[in-house]
């Protein structure tokens, strides 16, 4: 198989994901709702929402919870299959319970500025459980080679299987 047949192949499964996904954002609203909450992996816990359309996973919201960031993590699944991870980061500044007052008698310049949180996005895409694309937070499009790339892979599929 030459390297522009997989290429195309590759392409034409991550529309289908992209398909799904807008599928899932645009129904949202009608998929039954499963909210639950854990300590587990979060200093602050952490708030999962899973939706199921007629009584199949098709997505799983969890936001985690810090002390000096969050991060928010959705699963996209067909047919319980694992087609999509999309991971913001937040980082703050501070953490969010300092104050100005509090970070100046700390020797700080500056509290928890909201406005100051930095915001990274990593794009997660699977076929048959396995990744076959990875964009990083610089909209880079990440090697399968990339010595992350496998950890990356178990870590997720590993995850989704504990919150089912």
């Amino acid at each position: 198989m030459t390297t522009l047949h997989l290429n195309a192949q590759t392409e034409e499964m991550i529309e289908a994901i992209r398909k799904h996904y807008r599928y899932v954002e645009t129904n949202i609203n009608n998929f039954e709702l499963v909210n639950d909450t854990t300590f587990e992996g979060s200093t602050d816990g952490a708030t999962i929402r899973s939706y199921f359309d007629d009584g199949g996973l098709i997505k799983i919201r969890i936001e985690y919870l810090g002390e000096t960031g969050k991060l928010h993590r959705e699963f996209y699944i067909d047919e319980q299959q694992l087609l999509f991870v999309f991971d913001q980061e937040f980082h703050y500044n501070m953490p969010y319970y300092i104050d100005s007052e509090q970070a100046q008698e700390m020797g700080f310049e500056e509290g928890f500025d909201p406005a100051k949180t930095k915001k990274l996005q990593h794009r997660y895409y699977f076929y048959n459980n396995k990744m076959i694309r990875w964009i990083n937070p610089a909209g880079e499009h990440q090697a399968s080679e990339n010595s992350e790339w496998l950890e990356k892979q178990k870590y997720y599929l590993g995850e989704l299987a504990k919150l089912r």
